[in-house]
């Protein structure tokens, strides 16, 4: 049985964690964990099991979260990147 994946609950349902952002393609919201004074998660809505399972076709999704991210930080600062495979 696949475990149910928390991310997609958090994408695909409206009122999930006070989202700050949300388009046809991706969702952010803040961290329940924070690990820095502004911690966003932008995740895709549809489901990606792993990194491992994105291909060159993905480039333009990975590159909108990025802007997504980046659109967000109050003031502009860094982005750091991270993989929860």
């Amino acid at each position: 049985m696949r475990r149910a994946c928390s991310f997609c609950a958090y994408a695909n349902v409206e009122g999930a964690r006070a989202l700050v952002y949300r388009d046809d393609k991706v969702v952010a919201f803040e961290s329940a964990n924070p690990r820095a004074i502004q911690h966003l998660l932008v995740i895709p809505k549809e489901h990606y099991g792993t990194v491992a399972g994105l291909s060159v076709d993905d480039v333009p999704l990975l590159r909108h979260m990025l802007q997504v991210g980046r659109a967000l930080l109050q003031p502009p600062g860094g982005v750091n990147l991270f993989s929860s495979d």
